[in-house]
């Protein structure tokens, strides 16, 4: 029963990790990840998660080759012992990392072998994921025309399941893409949804990054005084300490 509780402890101490890490508290998830280690014979779902967490506490610390070493090996313990899920969670972080590092090929590689896997194994949510983030590095990399297929398939699919935190992400990426394409009126639609859907949710950094970008369509289409208003608003919504264009770019 003892090795059971570390077990379950020290899983539980993976994600409250990754969680605490976005939230730029480094020291503080590196510290749980030390309280709570692995047991040695963890199963080996376990291990991937841990080696997953740990990967993603590296890119966040800083430390890009240690962070990308850890996440190769998740991925790579995940295809060897059959875990398409884990493997496929693996490989987005993975496909992220790379994607932040300017990687490009690989990222995509990644991405589009998790779009796959969970398209396969009928993983719905995170094939909506996978597209996501695949979309939204093909942004990165100024392919638009790309990234605005995937991201409006993966619309579709978030709306028919019902993903309604997925389809806040996706709009507001949409709307972003759009307003560089200068077509303000289908942005502005795309970013009300993602406004409202972040209200709904209380997503404080979600609602941050969609105020910012309908401030900005709003004053590039005419409207000075409607975008005043969602600026100030994002200014609230950040706690005051925000740069605004430091938000466009995590859109």
């Amino acid at each position: 029963m003892q090795g059971d509780a570390t077990l379950v402890a020290a899983s539980v101490a993976g994600e409250l990790a990754s969680v605490v890490a976005f939230s730029f508290g480094i020291a503080e998830a590196r510290q749980i990840l030390r309280r709570h280690p692995l047991p040695d014979d963890a199963p080996v779902a376990e291990r991937i998660r841990r080696y997953r967490h740990e990967g993603r506490l590296g890119v966040f610390a800083g430390r890009p080759t240690l962070g990308l070493n850890r996440l190769q090996e998740a991925v790579d313990l995940a295809e060897q012992a059959g875990l398409p899920l884990l493997e496929a969670h693996g490989r987005m972080a993975l496909g992220a990392a790379l994607s932040a590092g300017t990687l490009g090929q690989e990222a995509e590689h990644h991405l589009r072998r998790a779009i796959a896997l969970t398209s396969a194994h009928a993983l719905p949510e995170q094939h909506v994921r996978a597209t996501l983030r695949l979309g939204q590095h093909l942004l990165r990399l100024g392919l638009r025309t790309d990234a605005g297929q995937l991201l409006d398939d993966a619309l579709g699919a978030a709306v028919r399941a019902g993903l309604t935190r997925l389809e806040e992400q996706i709009v507001g990426t949409l709307g972003y893409l759009l307003i560089g394409e200068r077509r303000f009126h289908t942005a502005l639609t795309h970013l009300d949804r993602a406004v409202e859907l972040c209200r709904e949710h209380g997503g404080k950094r979600g609602l941050y990054v969609a105020l910012c970008n309908r401030g900005l369509a709003l004053a590039l289409a005419g409207r000075p005084g409607d975008a005043r208003v969602d600026l100030t608003d994002a200014l609230g919504a950040s706690g005051g300490g925000a740069g605004w264009y430091g938000a466009l770019g995590t859109a």
